[in-house]
């Protein structure tokens, strides 16, 4: 695989930013009986309020929202946090019966463009969005390739010879794994559109909503322009799932 960087193919005000935080967070109990887990806090500051302090700070100034579990409490704290910000909410109300695959669809129906999307319970170094922005691809999945790291239940990502993505999956057997996919990715407005397109036919079945975005993306990943893998380097990354990542996080990361 041959990893290239350069200047983004468009402006950065041009992406919208897409956050996924309908989730309820069940692994995190009992911090999350009663807040989303994109609410929990790192030295004083919310997982959600993070990244958006992110984009913001890289000029990326509309954003996508979906919400579900707590929607209120998290929409009425970046109203309090972000008085001015150009968001619109979008509300899975099947929240509690499906997956991130169906939250993007809803999110894809209301977007123009290209578009950044983050996992709502992903803490990450904020060089990490300067990565997926300036590769010199249209499209970009960052993806922590310290193949040591990985383990069965990691959402694997595999690549060819010119770095395009071909699978991704948990199901990837770890000796052909090239890493694993973090929750951090960019599309442009043609892919953008082919991936909605992919979620309508898709989640017209309502056996699919337990599907994650990344079964959709992989399941067609032929039909995609190139997306290509851009790989973490050493910047520090972590999903959010249970009590001791949150733990590990707190004690190892030098978060002010």
């Amino acid at each position: 695989m041959i990893f290239k960087s350069g200047v983004p193919h468009q402006d950065k005000m041009n992406y919208t930013t897409i956050i996924l935080a309908a989730g309820m967070g069940t692994r995190l109990h009992p911090l999350t009986l009663n807040k989303p887990k994109c609410l929990l806090e790192i030295a004083g500051e919310s997982f959600i309020s993070r990244t958006i302090k992110t984009c913001l700070n890289h000029h990326i100034k509309k954003f996508i929202i979906v919400l579900g579990f707590e929607a209120e409490q998290i929409s009425q704290h970046i109203h309090n946090t972000y008085p001015n910000l150009p968001v619109q909410f979008v509300i899975n109300k099947k929240y509690n019966e499906t997956n991130t695959g169906y939250s993007l669809f809803l999110a894809l129906k209301q977007l123009t463009g290209s578009f950044v999307l983050f996992d709502g319970d992903l803490l990450f170094d904020p060089k990490l969005l300067n990565l997926c922005l300036e590769t010199d691809s249209k499209n970009a999945m960052v993806t922590d390739i310290r193949i040591e790291r990985l383990d069965e239940e990691a959402l694997k990502a595999r690549a060819n010879a010119d770095n395009a993505i071909i699978e991704l999956g948990k199901k990837i057997p770890l000796s052909k794994a090239h890493g694993e996919f973090i929750g951090l990715c960019r599309f442009s407005e043609k892919n953008a559109l082919t991936l909605r397109s992919m979620m309508e036919t898709t989640f017209a079945n309502s056996s699919n909503n337990q599907l994650y975005y990344e079964d959709v993306i992989s399941n067609s990943l032929d039909k995609y322009e190139k997306v290509a893998l851009v790989p973490t380097k050493d910047y520090l990354w972590s999903e959010v799932d249970t009590l001791e990542d949150l733990e590990h996080i707190r004690l190892n990361w030098n978060l002010a």
